[in-house]
């Protein structure tokens, strides 16, 4: 499948930033989310969106807000991450 500059762009950014870290950095892999949320490969990203919501509740509304309130797109996959990352070193 053909990429964009983008992505390239990308890359060359994740490199840069683990060349230039004092501290280690790990990658996170997509189908390791997938599998350590929903347990299989095959979940898409509303199933994992779900997955969070039941964990930490729903987004709720303006005037009672809930702790994932007002993420939008990418930033469930990047809450994803972190919280993978977490219970993953969690059990270290």
């Amino acid at each position: 499948m053909p990429v964009g500059s983008e992505i390239f762009e990308t890359c060359v950014n994740i490199g840069r930033i683990m060349e230039v870290s004092w501290y280690p950095v790990e990658r996170v892999y997509r189908r390791d989310v997938k599998l350590h949320f929903c347990g299989t490969n095959r979940a898409k990203d509303s199933n994992i969106r779900q997955v969070l919501i039941d964990r930490l509740g729903g987004p709720g509304t303006k005037k009672n807000q809930g702790v994932t309130y007002g993420l939008k797109g990418d930033e469930w996959q990047a809450l994803a991450c972190a919280i993978y990352w977490e219970d993953k070193n969690k059990r270290k």
